[in-house]
């Protein structure tokens, strides 16, 4: 079994690396932020959330819904639509929407969602490019606002912002690829990702 003290310990060392790269990456504060991490027996909690939609495409239906919170605060509601709410799998068409309760800059976005796929399929020849086309679908965002990702095929992904179509990326499995800084069961917050997939 699995010592839940060295459990705890990797877990916040994780969230401590996300979170320094993208709101506190500007201030000398990680090491503090790791030391507060270390007492709080649970920094993230996966909670189902009400009031989100889309009609991107028919039947679709939450598969999964949840509230990544760090320190108490909300960071974003989270909710994947998939046709008919089935559990998530790579082959269905599918929608990601994130409703935000903090604020993020474009770069930190991006700079952040390299980051994660750089770490999850290590480096690829296309990270850079990604980088730049990400700059472009993205924007700032405060408490409210909203981003939707939606996956029509494996190969074409477009983005959202506050209802209005930002960008579209085309490229083989771009959809999976980009879904799993939110999606994989080895992303930085794996129960909040099992909620999604319709797991739990």
């Amino acid at each position: 079994m699995r010592n839940p003290r060295m459990q705890l310990t990797a877990q916040t060392g994780e969230m401590m690396k996300f979170f320094c790269s993208l709101k506190f990456r500007r201030a000398s504060i990680c090491p503090v932020i790791l030391l507060i991490l270390t007492y709080i027996p649970s920094p993230v909690s996966a909670q189902t959330t009400a009031g989100m939609s889309v009609t991107l495409f028919d039947n679709a239906r939450p598969a999964g819904q949840a509230t990544l919170r760090w320190l108490g605060f909300r960071v974003f509601d989270a909710a994947l639509f998939t046709p008919r709410g089935q559990q998530y799998s790579d082959n269905l068409t599918v929608a990601l929407r994130l409703n935000y309760h903090m604020r993020f800059s474009r770069s930190e976005l991006v700079t952040a969602t390299v980051s994660e796929l750089k770490r999850l399929e290590g480096t690829q020849p296309d990270h850079k490019e990604l980088e730049t086309l990400l700059g472009q679908c993205f924007a700032d965002v405060t408490r409210r606002d909203s981003f939707l990702a939606y996956g029509a095929t494996r190969d074409k992904i477009a983005f959202y912002r506050n209802g209005a179509r930002t960008c579209e990326l085309n490229s083989p499995e771009i959809r999976s690829r980009v879904l799993a800084v939110w999606l994989s069961p080895k992303s930085r917050f794996p129960a909040l990702s099992r909620k999604l997939r319709g797991q739990e």
